[in-house]
């Protein structure tokens, strides 16, 4: 009698490990991906400003190098900066 109560306590228990062991990893998951709600709009407005500021460390970062190595750009409406290196006459 007591070999069986020990297999039917065991056998119990396993159950349940693996039951709430599945809950539980269910349940994490569905918290993981769950992302906050944002507006488009606000997704805009927010990509928008981190562009903003990547373009002026770009233009920073080319106006440096030009000091640097001596050039004269010349900058265009689009922000495209150039150097002219050599003048053709065709």
């Amino acid at each position: 009698m007591f070999k069986y109560s020990y297999l039917y306590f065991f056998v119990t228990e396993l159950i349940s490990f693996i039951f709430f062991g599945m809950v539980s990893c269910t349940s994490e998951q569905e918290n993981q991906n769950k992302q906050p709600e944002i507006s488009k709009e606000k997704l805009q407005e927010s990509l928008e400003k981190v562009n903003r500021k990547l373009v002026l460390e770009e233009a920073a970062a080319i106006d440096a190098y030009a000091n640097r190595h001596g050039l004269e750009t010349t900058k265009t409406g689009s922000g495209l900066q150039f150097v002219v290196t050599k003048k053709r006459f065709w």
